[in-house]
């Protein structure tokens, strides 16, 4: 077969298992390069005063995505709390520190898990505890959760119904889950994972043709970061594969495993537009030396200012504008409530137990 072609039948090879074993992809890509979200400051130069500083950042991001969920931090108060893909830790501490009893960390990146307990160390939050493991072995945590979050992971991972089998070691009756998996089912989200799958397509097994290739086709969207870091950005977009799924597909795939879960619909624009206009002005401060970017970023916000005033007129165009944002000039998640009832039929809903 002419090798150009043969390039194209690495993605069909990948979603049926027999290109190589992503999961080991996976923990190859972040031992190369550990820091998937990185700044100029590396994790072992931070002070206590840089991690307090962080922490404030996702702890306010952590707030806005359970927001999404109708919920705030009281939701975890006294509860046992096992973060799945945690990284280093910080919405396991922000949990830690807005009420809930015990947080367990877990996360398969050892480099991780090390900078997570010194963390844990710094800042002097003795309830978060760290485990490294994959996410096909949880019975190695030996608990179970009242509550399980996990941001951005599930995306990751190559086996869902061996996932949705291993969480059966740390769940109980009525454990109740926040998950979130990465959608291609908007215009961003498509391009994130055309690019990704393009970059698996072009560079094949070899971790740093998949990188040369992905930065060339991030880079406009990473413009500000050094080299050196741009390839630890791109490395979490193009050195780790995507796996597109629908969401009925993932809940299927709970549902087989034993789970009640349904779908968190989507935010309407007037509860976007806060959280939209601070990020323009933040990205209007790194672009003001660029003058085209300016503009465009200029263009933005008047768009965002329209869309806020229309939203008013009515709560249907509210809701439809949300959308249209979304799809235009977001790369949303399908976000997930799952909770394992095995008393309950399973056609019924999870109940939130505040």
């Amino acid at each position: 077969m002419n090798h150009i072609l043969q390039k194209f039948f690495v993605i069909p090879s990948i979603y049926k298992g027999n290109f190589v074993d992503i999961d080991r992809e996976i923990n190859a890509a972040y031992q190369a390069y550990p820091f998937p979200w990185p700044n100029e400051k590396q994790y072992e130069q931070y002070t206590k005063e840089d991690a307090l500083k962080t922490l404030d950042f996702f702890e306010d991001a952590l707030k806005q995505f359970i927001k999404q969920f109708r919920l705030d931090f009281s939701f975890f108060k006294d509860k046992v709390v096992i973060d799945l893909g945690a990284g280093v830790g910080w919405d396991a501490f922000c949990l830690a520190r807005n009420g809930a009893k015990s947080v367990y960390a877990v996360d398969n990146s050892g480099s991780s898990v090390k900078h997570g307990e010194r963390f844990a160390q710094l800042l002097g939050i003795p309830n978060v505890k760290f485990f490294q493991c994959s996410l096909y072995e949880l019975d190695r945590i030996g608990e179970t959760s009242d509550v399980i979050i996990s941001k951005g992971v599930l995306h990751h991972i190559f086996d869902l119904p061996g996932f949705v089998k291993a969480l059966s070691h740390i769940t109980k009756d009525r454990t109740q889950m926040l998950l979130a998996h990465s959608s291609y089912s908007s215009l961003m989200g498509f391009i994130h994972y055309f690019y990704n799958h393009l970059a698996w397509t072009l560079g094949g097994a070899d971790l740093e043709k998949r990188i040369d290739v992905g930065v060339k086709l991030f880079r406009g969207w990473h413009w500000q970061l050094t080299d050196d870091l741009l390839r630890h950005r791109v490395n979490d977009l193009t050195g780790v594969f995507y796996m597109a799924r629908s969401s009925g597909q993932i809940m299927k795939d709970f549902q087989r495993g034993g789970f009640l879960i349904r779908k968190i619909p989507g935010e309407n624009f007037m509860s976007l537009y806060p959280r939209l206009k601070e990020h323009h002005r933040q990205m209007l401060e790194i672009e003001k030396n660029k003058p085209l970017r300016k503009l465009r970023r200029f263009l933005a916000m008047g768009l965002v200012e329209t869309f806020h005033v229309l939203s008013l007129c009515a709560p249907v165009i509210d809701r439809l504008l949300g959308r249209i944002y979304k799809f235009f000039f977001s790369k949303p998640a399908h976000l997930f409530f799952v909770q394992r009832s095995p008393s309950l039929k399973r056609n019924d809903n999870p109940v939130l137990v505040g």
